[in-house]
C-alpha cells in the first residue's frame, strides 16, 4: 500500500467504527490502487460527467440560487456483445455530487473502487 495514498484518506476521507479511521483509509488507499492498476491496463474507466437531473432539495432556498457543479461519478467498462456492439457496464456510481474539488474527487474515486473491488 502507498504510504502517500494512505496519509491522503485518513486526512481527507471519512470512517465508520469499528473498523476505525486508519482501517478505512488503508482500505481506500488499496482500491485507489487497484482502480490505477485497472485503469492502466483498459478493464476499467472512471467517467466523470455534468448531470442535468438534481436533487436540491436538501440545500436552502439561499443555497439554491447560488451557482453550483453538479456531477456524478462512474466505474464503467466496455462490454463487447456478440456483433461487435459496445454496451457500457456500470460497476458501482454515485450522482449529485456537488461543487466538488480535487480531494472529494479522489475519495469518491477510491469509495467507488471499494464499492466494486472484486470487479477489478
Amino acid at each position: 500500500m502507498d504510504r502517500q495514498a494512505f496519509k491522503f484518506f485518513l486526512e481527507h476521507a471519512g470512517y465508520c467504527t469499528p473498523p476505525g479511521r486508519a482501517a478505512c483509509a488503508a482500505m481506500l488507499a488499496r482500491a485507489e490502487e487497484k482502480l490505477h492498476a485497472a485503469v492502466e491496463d483498459e478493464r476499467v474507466y472512471v467517467l466523470w460527467e455534468w448531470e442535468d437531473d438534481i436533487d436540491d432539495s436538501w440545500m436552502s432556498e439561499r443555497e439554491r440560487k447560488q451557482p453550483h457543479e453538479w456531477t456524478r461519478c462512474a466505474i464503467v467498462r466496455d462490454i463487447v456483445c456478440d456483433r461487435g456492439h459496445k454496451h457500457v457496464e456500470y460497476l458501482a456510481s454515485l450522482g449529485s455530487i456537488v461543487d466538488v474539488d480535487a480531494s472529494y474527487r479522489r475519495v469518491i474515486e477510491a469509495e467507488l473502487a471499494a464499492e466494486c473491488e472484486a470487479e477489478l
